[in-house]
């Protein structure tokens, strides 16, 4: 009987499988609801203190700059920057959803490159908005970490998602996105 004992079901070893499984299933899901999370929380106490953070650079550079024409100028690109800045907030929180969702290793790391760049992009124009006496207010750094930011932005939004997330009216990634560009309040 020894021979065919191989194809006999053995309750323990498929339990301790399945264990396994459900283990890394939980720990997979945890990592990315975690992430998804910090996002959520982040853009929640970004959304008071970019609106403060920018009336405050604006009131500084009035203050600086009486007189000067670049005052309108430099509003806007402040204004500019905070919706950058919220919106990069807002499709890093859903890339997390994408990443979850995607099957393929090879589209997921690609993705999760493209994801921690716009994370890199998004950091560095966040510290442009802390003007310090030692890091003042430029225009030429803010606009070129804006327009980087942005771009990275929309090249993870082009990626494809994965199947799971393709519905009728199209990329649900990409309509929650523009949705959080469209209700984010920012002029």
């Amino acid at each position: 009987g020894g021979f065919y004992k191989c194809n006999r079901y053995q309750p323990k070893q498929v339990e301790e499988r399945t264990k396994e499984n459900l283990k890394q299933s939980l720990d997979r899901y945890s990592h990315y609801y975690t992430r998804y999370l910090s996002h959520l929380q982040a853009e929640r106490l970004e959304a008071a203190s970019n609106a403060e953070k920018a009336r405050a650079l604006i009131e500084s550079l009035r203050q600086k700059a009486i007189g000067s024409d670049a005052l309108a100028t430099d509003d806007e690109i402040v204004r500019e920057a905070v919706r950058t800045r919220t919106l990069a907030r807002k499709t890093l929180k859903w890339t997390y959803v994408y990443s979850y969702y995607e099957q393929d290793d090879a589209k997921r790391e690609l993705f999760e490159f493209l994801q921690e760049d716009l994370e890199r992009a998004a950091e560095k124009l966040a510290q442009l908005f802390e003007q310090t006496d030692k890091h003042p207010y430029n225009r030429e750094q803010m606009q070129i970490a804006m327009r980087d930011a942005e771009r990275r932005r929309q090249h993870i939004m082009e990626t494809e998602p994965p199947s799971p997330l393709i519905n009728i009216s199209g990329n649900p990634f990409a309509a929650a996105a523009a949705a959080a560009a469209a209700g984010s309040g920012i002029r």
